[in-house]
């Protein structure tokens, strides 16, 4: 998807609490100004707006690692140790319970 068809689903989730396509753009920037990826930019909003708002945001390891800094394998472990450390907190993060039992498995092998 390119960034800017991204930017404007962005705009149309959160346009009930008054968020414009403008302010998005100034965000993005300014994400952009301090070192973020364009990437790791549009993620941040996202997740920034998702907790201002009280609105649910899935992120990949792909899209954690552009906030981040981190290899998409260092966000995964940090996922997978989250889950582990936090089994009732609920779904912050975007990881199956199936899925951790499948990759603790692999590495007990």
């Amino acid at each position: 998807m390119k960034a800017h068809s991204e930017l404007e689903l962005i705009a149309r989730r959160y346009r009930k609490y008054g968020v414009s396509l403008d302010k998005l753009l100034d965000l993005l920037a300014s994400a952009e100004a301090r070192g973020l990826p364009h990437s790791g930019a549009l993620a941040w909003l996202r997740l920034t707006l998702g907790n201002e708002f009280g609105e649910e945001e899935y992120f990949n390891a792909e899209q954690i690692s552009a906030m981040t800094g981190d290899t998409p394998e260092q966000a995964t472990a940090r996922m997978v140790e989250f889950c582990r450390t936090h089994p009732d907190h609920g779904p912050v993060l975007c990881i199956d319970r199936r899925a951790l039992d499948m990759i603790e498995a692999g590495q007990e092998e």
